[in-house]
């Protein structure tokens, strides 16, 4: 069987899976400790939402790798297949502590330090299986590759939380992965590289079959569950790929593909540390809430950013194929002035908001702690009295947008 094929059969499976199980864990949100409920201040759906999609994502994805891989080892660069086994072991570390998260809660710390530990599982699979086989350390001082091997480790735990942080409307932060894969496949195939397919295209096809039911209104959502996974992989597919690079103008280009979501989170951690908040801390102030008000309504919004995300990895795929150095830095100084444009405007966007209701929103007044926890607790005892759903103490609170 030829490669396209291998990974259309493999792709066609994957998506059935999702759907089946996406649809499963539709039925297992049905008990309250797995929905997410409304708030109307930063969770704006209209209805109790089972959060149990990530674990339908998630398993999805590690059947559909399952199958792949062991028909791909003859494609795969050497040192591939066993680099492939600390990265299911770092995945599965993120998913498990997504379920948990989702489940009982989990603050950041914890969570900071988990998406550490799964990281250095993966650079070590880098170092020790992989990275050998395309780069010579030589000449390369200790400190150096530290440096690097911190910078990538941040990387990783960047396109967790990023992903994360971008999951607060219906469907986009699955749109987002969408395009950000097809990014890497592009760049791939310009490159002729397949060692990323395992990781991306399971994910690809999985991540269609679960938006089937996160489309507006969207009846499943991916949790921090199937958030930080899909964020951590494509991460990591980024990272397998950048090795591949030819230039390092190359390798840079590819930082790109997430500029969407890390522009939000530079936007959040900015304007929270600003306005005295913990940069972790909740609120709706992001880009995608400001333009669901500003639309009202979630598709306009998930739309806009996707195309604005399309046109980013565009522009990374046309700098992942050149040579000229003052073409490229042109490119950046134009890219970093839009970034500061955006900054400038979304800022002041944000002082205009309504104090009081930006007090709500971020909930800074002391004397009024728990807004959002009461709202939800409303919400939470009406759904038990009209459905007889036994219901925990530990629902509701942190399923959907984790920062």
């Amino acid at each position: 069987m030829n490669f396209t094929g291998l990974l259309l059969i493999a792709g066609s499976i994957t998506f059935l899976l999702a759907l089946l199980l996406s649809n499963i864990a539709r039925r297992m949100g049905n008990n309250a400790i797995f929905r997410d409920y409304p708030d109307n201040i930063r969770k704006l759906h209209k209805r109790p939402v089972p959060s149990t999609g990530g674990l339908a994502l998630v398993s999805a994805t590690m059947l559909g790798g399952a199958i792949l891989i062991p028909s791909m080892m003859e494609y795969m660069s050497p040192g591939m297949t066993g680099f492939t086994y600390y990265f299911a072991a770092a995945a599965g570390l993120i998913a498990i502590s997504g379920v948990y998260d989702d489940v009982f809660g989990m603050s950041f710390k914890p969570k900071f330090i988990i998406q550490l530990v799964a990281a250095a599982i993966v650079l070590y699979g880098l170092e020790t299986q992989f990275v050998a086989q395309h780069i010579s350390y030589s000449e390369t001082p200790l400190a150096g590759r530290l440096a690097i091997y911190g910078v990538l480790g941040l990387w990783m735990v960047s396109g967790c939380n990023t992903v994360n942080l971008v999951d607060g409307i219906d469907s986009l932060a699955g749109s987002l992965i969408m395009t950000v894969i097809f990014g890497i496949t592009a760049i791939s195939v310009s490159w002729g590289v397949v060692d990323v397919f395992p990781f991306i295209i399971p994910l690809a096809a999985a991540m269609l079959g679960f938006l089937w039911f996160n489309r507006p209104p969207a009846s499943l959502f991916m949790g921090d569950t199937g958030s930080m996974f899909s964020g951590f992989i494509v991460s990591v597919a980024i990272i397998v790929l950048g090795v591949h690079a030819t230039h390092w103008m190359h390798a840079l280009s590819l930082a790109l593909l997430l500029s969407i979501p890390l522009s939000d989170t530079i936007f959040a951690i900015i304007r929270r540390v600003k306005h005295g908040q913990n940069p972790f801390e909740s609120d709706n102030n992001h880009l995608h809430h400001m333009l669901q008000r500003y639309f009202k309504g979630p598709g306009a919004a998930v739309l806009s950013l996707s195309a604005a995300s399309v046109v980013m990895i565009s522009i990374a795929i046309l700098l992942s194929n050149i040579t000229n150095i003052t073409l490229f830095f042109f490119t950046y100084g134009i890219l970093f002035g839009l970034f500061l444009i955006i900054a400038v405007t979304y800022s002041i966007k944000i002082q205009n908001r309504d104090s009081v209701l930006y007090s709500h929103m971020v909930g800074i007044k002391k004397e009024e702690p728990g807004i959002l926890t009461q709202k939800a607790d409303k919400i939470r005892k009406q759904d038990n009295l009209e459905s007889n759903v036994p219901v925990s103490h530990l629902a509701g609170y942190h399923h959907r947008n984790g920062a």
